[in-house]
């Protein structure tokens, strides 16, 4: 498994949930 794509997967869940800064 390609860690880029899971690097991108896990930030477009963050995205959708929205980071909490």
């Amino acid at each position: 498994m390609d860690t880029k794509i899971h690097s991108i997967l896990s930030r477009e869940i963050l995205d959708s949930r929205g980071n909490p800064t």
